[in-house]
């Protein structure tokens, strides 16, 4: 996937390019006609305007004169870019023109065109440029021939004389005629590529020349493939959200399914245990010897009772998460003391506790206790918070619970001194089915659900939960619950 990614986004990248190279030959294409057809006009409006017609009556003929304006542009074509040219069809327009205009006229077309070069350059002679046309019909000569074009861009331009090797018009797009921004603009229409010879017919003696530059160019190009661009980054962008969001989705699924293995295998082990218990009392009460004792019998009885609640508890632990996950859980609301719940669950702990050596103390600060809750729920939060206290401490475990008013609520914190997590376990504490890895301590047992069900619990008591952990240093869990449920 990372290769096939990577490979449209180069690909990508070649054709935006190419598309860039091609838009950029397509605007120099465009803008050296343009030039030439201001050039060929501005030579036949002088043939007309001194009176050639004259010489050829049939050019008031406004189809001949058409006729003799494609000739010339066949003509100024060829000479310049002799190469297209020598390409086109037999069958091409120009071609078919040039037989017309052959079959319409007795006068031989070349003898025609020399007659206008002599004609031309005795009437005007080697008259400076500007004498020959206006910068305002240049100007607007140029502004159509660009415009049919399709381009629209501000431009500067010059006529440059071959006879004083100097510009003899400059046209800054900012109308600007300053001699600082006339040479600067000077210095731009000598290196522009887009120039064009003025006055070709005029033999081995042409006048000059016409350029013309263009400052914005470049921006003009790559704005055509704004359009392009911008679609290949959206779609580029939206495989790549697919693809991260693919790769997450596995991961996390990956991980789901570890954790819902160690489930099943911690679910197994918690239930092998009592079911075994409850085969072997159930293998003694039928020993012949154990019926007439009843002493025995009771033992025996009182294990099977024994263990079968604790199988029972595992089971409503799950369900139980199964119905807070979906908020069908009925919570049964009563003002309860949370200090009570505390000492008989402190109580209950610290038979276990003093077992391994440690102790466990409460520090019961709070001045008003009452809140408004479920206390079968808020008293296994606490039973939870404490058993994991102390089933993940060393060997002495030291466990100090203690309480807080606040304005709206008390906070209860459930701290010890035991292993700690890392930084990565904190982020995943309270998802279903997560177990923190306890490294040397293998006798940690559950399902991976008594945090996530704490989580649940106080959520629905519209309260808040935080942690604090160290590796080594152990971890501090703090609920914050409110006095009632509805401020």
């Amino acid at each position: 996937m990372s290769i096939a990614l990577l490979g449209i986004v180069l690909l990508q990248s070649y054709w935006i390019n190419y598309y860039l190279r091609l838009s950029k030959l397509q605007f120099n294409h465009s803008v050296r006609h343009a030039l030439n057809d201001v050039s060929m006009r501005l030579e036949l409006k002088e043939k007309h305007d001194l009176g050639f017609s004259e010489l050829f009556p049939q050019l008031n003929d406004q189809n001949f004169f058409g006729e003799l304006e494609i000739y010339e542009q066949i003509s100024a074509s060829t000479e310049l870019q002799r190469s297209e040219f020598e390409e086109l069809p037999k069958d091409s327009i120009f071609i078919e023109r040039k037989q017309v205009f052959y079959q319409k006229n007795t006068m031989d077309l070349s003898s025609a065109m020399a007659m206008s070069t002599i004609w031309s350059q005795q009437k005007f002679g080697r008259r400076p440029l500007l004498q020959r046309f206006t910068p305002d019909y240049l100007d607007k000569l140029l502004e159509e021939e660009l415009e049919n074009r399709g381009i629209n861009l501000d431009f500067d331009y010059g006529v440059f004389s071959y006879a004083g090797n100097v510009f003899d018009f400059i046209q800054a797009r900012d109308d600007k005629n300053d001699d600082k921004t006339l040479k600067k603009t000077a210095q731009y229409l000598v290196s522009s590529p887009y120039k064009v010879a003025l006055f070709k017919n005029d033999g081995l003696h042409r006048p000059g020349q016409l350029i013309i530059h263009f400052p914005n160019m470049r921006g003009h190009v790559r704005s055509t493939i704004w359009g392009m661009l911008a679609g290949a980054v959206l779609f580029t962008g939206i495989i790549l959200f697919c693809f991260v969001y693919t790769i997450q989705v596995i991961f996390r699924q990956k991980k789901l399914s570890e954790i819902k293995n160690d489930f099943l295998n911690n679910m197994t082990h918690e239930f092998k245990t009592p079911i075994a218990t409850i085969s072997l009392a159930t293998d003694s009460i039928e020993n012949p010897r154990i019926l007439n004792n009843q002493d025995k019998i009771k033992r025996f009885a009182g294990i099977i009772r024994q263990e079968n609640r604790r199988m029972n508890k595992q089971v409503e632990r799950v369900l139980q998460m199964a119905l807070l996950d979906k908020k069908d859980v009925e919570m049964r609301w009563k003002q309860i003391d949370l200090h009570n719940i505390i000492e008989e669950a402190v109580e209950t702990l610290s038979l276990q506790v003093e077992r391994k050596d440690g102790q466990i103390r409460t520090k019961l600060g709070g001045t008003a206790a009452m809140i408004e809750g479920d206390e079968t729920h808020i008293t296994n939060v606490i039973h939870n918070l404490l058993d994991n206290a102390n089933k993940y401490s060393y060997e002495k475990p030291d466990i100090t619970i203690s309480t807080t008013n606040t304005d709206k609520g008390i906070e209860v914190s459930v701290k010890d001194k035991g292993i700690g997590m890392s930084k990565d376990a904190l982020k995943h504490i309270f998802d279903k089915f997560y177990r923190v890895p306890t490294g040397n301590v293998h006798d940690v047992k559950g399902f991976g659900l008594g945090l996530s069900y704490v989580k649940a619990v106080i959520d629905a008591h519209k309260g808040k939960i935080n942690v604090k952990s160290e590796l080594g240093k152990g971890s501090e869990f703090t609920i914050y619950l409110p006095f009632s449920v509805n401020t």
